[in-house]
């Protein structure tokens, strides 16, 4: 469903005790059944703690609206390094969408696997090209693709676009959108 573990630059420094603090500016459109909404900008936040040993843990927080109807997920996602470039990560993600039509508000809950791929390479000694994709229960899929910039040790400045669909109460629902942030590592 609305998965994205990527967020940001990411972590890719799994020494322990090392973090990284995403937050994004992202300006999301959200199709329901063919149904468009207007663009909304909402915060994105992310926060990534390495464990050691090529393991790190990573909560994310997204909460796009569509036309007064809100998605909120939260993902809890286990990572791990297969090298310098490239990590795996496995996760659960919590989403619950409530919508509103005439006087009847409704809310659906739903709990979706995830399992996926995260890589970066560097273009230059400051520049970082990343991607993520990952796939889920329920016909989940999210892509998303970044630039990252240091502009200050432990800081980043990212552009970056993502691509999320998935199906939650018999609704397919899909998200896109790009976003511009910072990341903190330290």
């Amino acid at each position: 469903m609305l998965s994205s573990v990527a967020m940001a630059s990411p972590l890719m420094d799994y020494s322990k005790g090392k973090a990284a603090v995403d937050l994004t500016f992202r300006n999301s459109e959200v199709t329901c059944e063919g149904t468009d909404s207007d663009k909304k900008s909402k915060l994105d936040l992310s926060i990534t703690y390495s464990l050691g040993d090529n393991k790190a843990l990573q909560y994310r927080h997204f909460a796009p609206e569509m036309d007064g109807d809100t998605v909120v997920t939260n993902e809890f996602n286990y990572l791990r390094k297969i090298n310098k470039n490239v990590s795996a990560f496995v996760g659960l993600m919590n989403v619950h969408v409530s919508d509103t039509i005439g006087s009847t508000s409704n809310d659906y809950n739903s709990t979706f696997t995830q399992l996926g791929v995260i890589g970066s390479t560097n273009l230059s000694a400051k520049t970082t090209l990343w991607g993520a994709l990952a796939v889920g229960s329920d016909s989940m899929t999210n892509l998303e693709v970044g630039l990252s910039y240091e502009i200050a040790p432990k800081l980043e400045l990212n552009v970056n676009y993502r691509d999320m669909k998935f199906n939650i109460n018999d609704n397919d629902l899909k998200v896109k959108g790009t976003g511009v942030g910072i990341t903190y590592k330290f």
